[in-house]
């Protein structure tokens, strides 16, 4: 009977080891930020991944397709995103907004306000009519606090377009850098060399980051050396659609890009990106 209890007692122990081990596990996993560059084809959409179940969509791509990519990430019962950002309203980049307001509930949306005149950015005012969501005007608001967990700058723009109508947005879209711990990621949707110059001058610091989304796909307007050298990446994930008609990634933004020394990734090789932060290092998942 003593042998019994004893072999009992040092089960209990070694079960009670491995509930700790895997608490311990768990525990971990959840204090790391993931960044998921979602593969969507010739487009743009990135889904930032905060401990304690809170979320952050920068874009949304050409499609529909950002549902699936969204369902393999997210918890199923999870269908609350607190912040989904718009860099600017190119097809490829809002498309896939619209069902992503009508299948999940959005706390806030960050965007300049900039229109075009096209079916689409009709369509995107009506979905933000339904949602109700709480709407922030870039150029307004230079900061973002995302729970206890992580810092949102903007840093570009830095005046309001607020309900300005321009056909060619790129260069007036969405800038912002994630910092979470002492790790960093840059999106700067589709600015150009003549945006990239201007933030270098004022804020060249301030776009320090370990990790980059690569600007515009990898056009050649984009990515250019002054810019690069000031974000300093270590990693940077390209965009893009798999034999796209742009040519993307062009030679000399890959070219560019290894002379910085970053890591390439692209979601046509590679599919959906996802990069892990502890907060003191950075990890390809």
């Amino acid at each position: 009977m003593q042998r019994r209890i004893s072999v009992l007692i040092i089960i209990f122990v070694l079960l009670l080891g491995i509930a700790f081990w895997v608490w311990q596990e768990i525990s971990t996993r959840t204090q790391n930020l993931r960044v998921a560059f979602l593969d969507v084809g010739q487009g743009d959409a990135a889904l930032v991944l905060f401990p304690g179940a809170t979320q952050v969509l920068i874009d949304g791509g050409p499609d529909r397709s950002i549902l699936g990519e969204l369902g393999r990430i997210m918890p199923p019962s999870d269908k609350t995103i607190e912040l989904v950002v718009l860099t600017h309203p190119d097809a490829d980049h809002l498309a896939g907004l619209i069902p992503i307001l009508d299948s999940y509930r959005i706390e806030r949306i960050l965007e300049t306000g900039i229109r075009k005149d096209t079916e689409l950015s009709q369509q995107w005012e009506q979905a933000l009519a339904r949602e109700g969501a709480e709407r922030i005007t870039a150029g307004k608001a230079a900061r973002l606090r995302i729970g206890k967990y992580g810092v949102f700058d903007v840093l570009w723009p830095t005046e309001s377009h607020d309900g300005e109508v321009i056909e060619t947005p790129n260069n007036l879209g969405v800038v912002a850098r994630l910092q979470y711990g002492a790790t960093s990621f840059l999106f700067p949707g589709d600015i150009e060399a003549s945006t990239e110059s201007k933030l270098v001058t004022c804020c060249s610091a301030a776009i320090d980051s370990d990790v980059l989304k690569v600007s515009h796909h990898g056009s050649k307007t984009s990515s250019f050396p002054s810019f690069l050298e000031a974000v300093s990446p270590n990693s940077a994930i390209i965009s893009v659609g798999k034999e796209n008609r742009y040519g993307h990634p062009t030679q000399q933004a890959l070219g560019r890009l290894a002379e910085v020394g970053a890591k390439i990734l692209r979601t046509d090789e590679a599919g959906t990106v996802i990069i892990e932060s502890s907060g003191r290092t950075i990890m390809v998942k």
